[in-house]
């Protein structure tokens, strides 16, 4: 089934999988090429590498097959950022507003190109905002790196042990909130993958 195609391909893009993950996302592609889901999946999957230009050229096409879908404009503006064009990527976010207005992802990333624009203050608007929506367990850790780098921004140094004091803090912090992320991503990779492996049993039994 298509969704279970979509599904192989995310699980194989989040093992680091990369050949397998297009595989499973061009099959998807060519048994419902009217659809955009799995070439945002893909836009996403190729974006996690590094493969920005690749990333856009897929999210485009699921943009132009899904105007109205919201994923891919998300995705776009994130390849975007990733390019170092978050001017270009505001767009984008406020062009998914218009589909998905109370989505959490959308405005924690619109915050985070506010951030590198030098929006800072339309950016606490933004990441306000987003505390009051729904997130994932990885978004809500993304959110809180955010709010820790703004909270513990660099103070004058008084000699080397302030200086150590200080990046020492930003490191625990940051990698608290790392560790927890990482721990969230390996359970619900886990289910996705039970889930697939479910569905295969089902269709060969």
């Amino acid at each position: 089934c298509y969704d279970c195609i979509r599904i192989r391909g995310q699980v194989a893009s989040q093992a680091r999988q990369g050949g397998r993950a297009d595989y499973w996302f061009a099959r998807a592609v060519a048994i419902a090429p009217s659809i955009p889901f799995a070439y945002a999946d893909w836009g996403q999957s190729l974006l996690q590498r590094g493969q920005t230009d690749a990333a856009i050229a897929k999210l485009k096409v699921a943009n132009q097959k899904g105007p109205h879908f919201a994923d891919a404009l998300v995705g776009w503006g994130e390849a975007l950022m990733a390019k170092n064009q978050s001017h270009l990527a505001l767009a984008k976010f406020a062009e998914a507003e218009k589909y998905a207005p109370n989505w959490g992802r959308l405005h924690l990333k619109w915050g985070e190109a506010l951030v590198y624009a030098g929006k800072k203050d339309e950016a606490k608007a933004q990441f306000a905002r987003v505390a009051q929506l729904g997130l994932t367990p990885s978004e809500k850790s993304e959110l809180a790196r955010n709010a820790l780098m703004d909270i513990y921004k660099p103070k004058p140094w008084h000699g080397w042990r302030d200086f150590v004091k200080e990046i020492g803090t930003i490191v625990i912090g940051v990698s608290i909130a790392l560790a927890g992320e990482q721990t969230v991503e390996w359970f619900h990779w886990r289910e996705k993958t039970n889930y697939v492996t479910e569905q295969i049993q089902g269709e060969l039994a």
